[in-house]
Order: structure tokens, then C-alpha cells, then sequence
């Protein structure tokens, strides 16, 4: 049998799971105004002061791009200045 999650059972993976921390790296833009991005779960919002993210290009070239809060940022993301965004030689795919 195939077990189905809701959010609902959130305080349970809470509970049971172990903590580990993510370390893909992303490229992000902080924004000035209101914002919306269509992503493939619907639109989702975000303010000024929040950030549009995708993945980094030498990582996942094709990614999605998603609204990030100004305070998750502060509170997750490390500036990574030490590492190129864009190598010369790298194109997006529309850039054909």
C-alpha cells in the first residue's frame, strides 16, 4: 500500500525526521516592486524586497525560477561572490 502525505502531516516529518541543510547553489535578483511567477504548482506571489531565484546554470541549466522572501534569504542563502554566474561560453537554450 502506498502512503499518501498532506500537509497535515507536516508536524510528523517534524517529529520523526532529521535535519540536513541544502547546498545547491542558485542565482537570485532582489526585487523593487510586487510580484507574480507562474510556476508549474500555479502563481505564486512575492513583494518588493523579495528575491527571484533558479537554479545555478552550471547546475541545473534548465530550472524553474521561484520568489524567495526577503527574510528567508537573510535567514538561509550565503553569497557565494567567489564563483562565476555565467561563464562566457554559456548560453540559455532561448539564446539560440
Amino acid at each position: 500500500m502506498t502512503r499518501i502525505y498532506t500537509q497535515d502531516d507536516r508536524q510528523e516529518l517534524l517529529d520523526d525526521g532529521a535535519p540536513f541543510r541544502k547546498t545547491a547553489r542558485i542565482v537570485a535578483v532582489k526585487q523593487t516592486e510586487p510580484f507574480i511567477v507562474h510556476t508549474e504548482h500555479g502563481p505564486i506571489s512575492g513583494e518588493a524586497g523579495d528575491w527571484l531565484a533558479t537554479n545555478h546554470p552550471s547546475d541545473d541549466p534548465g530550472s524553474d525560477i521561484w520568489p524567495i522572501s526577503a527574510e528567508r534569504m537573510k535567514n538561509t542563502y550565503v553569497s557565494t561572490d567567489d564563483m562565476p554566474i555565467f561563464p562566457k561560453q554559456f548560453k540559455f537554450k532561448s539564446d539560440d
